[in-house]
């Protein structure tokens, strides 16, 4: 009798592929970890809510992420469901020190929004919002410029390069944003690109 076939959950999967992939899993891992999350808005969004993040907390995510990359000619992060990818990734792939320097990140932005702006970050205006968010940039590329190898990203980098991923790799980012054709296609070794033309989306 043959053993029983064995399932991989989400948080499973995601977490063999994130250490198979290493620092590539923002970058070059898009396919392999798009397959555990989806990539349409809703999808996202109902499994976040099964995530180490509550609802409010979700919401939350989703203006900042927003805030980072906001409606232009293409929808923005909050349509993508971009705050949720980032609760799931966060949930799933971060071991219990990761996960908790990551919320003090959190708790040092709305601090930051109430101690210079009055109020909390949701509550901003979107001038304000962008000016507390180019504030932990700037913080996270000195720190970034001046820890050793050992020491842990810094919160605010951890969140832009989960947002840029989840955007990109959503059905928004792929499909709007970027330029999308379904894999297996026609193999081109050289495509001309006009100024201003869209990146293709990683198949």
């Amino acid at each position: 009798m043959s053993a029983p076939e064995h399932t991989l959950s989400r948080r499973e999967a995601l977490r063999q592929v994130t250490a198979l992939l290493g620092g590539a899993a923002l970058t070059g891992g898009a396919g392999l970890l798009a397959a555990a999350i989806p990539s349409a808005a809703a999808a996202r969004t109902a499994l976040a809510m099964s995530s180490e993040f509550d609802a409010g907390d979700i919401a939350w995510l989703e203006e900042v992420a927003d805030t980072l990359l906001p409606e232009t000619d293409t929808p923005g992060a909050k349509a993508a469901a971009t705050g949720a990818f980032v609760a799931l990734m966060v949930s799933d792939t971060y071991t219990d020190g990761e996960q908790a320097q990551f919320r003090e990140g959190l708790r040092d932005i709305e601090d930051w929004a109430v101690t210079h702006h009055g109020a909390g970050f949701v509550a901003l205006s979107p001038t304000d919002r962008l000016a507390v968010l180019e504030h932990f940039d700037a913080e996270q590329h000195a720190y970034m410029n001046a820890k050793d190898d050992a020491a842990p990203k810094h919160p605010f980098r951890m969140f832009k390069e989960l947002a840029l991923f989840g955007y990109f790799t959503s059905e928004i980012g792929m499909h709007q944003a970027q330029r999308y054709t379904e894999v297996p296609g026609r193999f081109d070794p050289c495509v001309t690109r006009a100024p201003g033309d869209r990146s293709w989306a990683g198949g």
